[in-house]
């Protein structure tokens, strides 16, 4: 019984992550796509809380500015820095 509120807890979690996703989608007029607000499903269901979501996110986004500072301007996939802010979280 509590393993399976565990679950659900983490599951309503991810779900807070897509609509995050979601709507900065919908705010950034297509910049963010979709395939990364379908990942971060997947990246924010291992997490406990939604203060480590919203941590991975922040790296997610500090990486990735990082890295598009270094390119000339052109499109960058987002989901590698997506992957590396979840698991900075996890072993931090």
């Amino acid at each position: 019984m509590i393993q399976s509120l565990v679950y659900l807890g983490n599951f309503l979690i991810a779900l807070s992550a897509i609509s995050i996703y979601l709507l900065l989608n919908l705010l950034a007029k297509g910049k963010i796509g979709a395939g990364d607000v379908k990942l971060s499903f997947f990246c924010a269901t291992p997490l406990g809380s939604l203060s480590e979501i919203l941590n991975s996110i922040s790296i997610a986004w500090i990486a990735g500015g990082l890295f598009a500072l270094t390119r000339r301007p052109q499109a960058i996939p987002f989901a590698p820095f997506m992957i590396f802010g979840t698991y900075m979280v996890k072993i931090l």
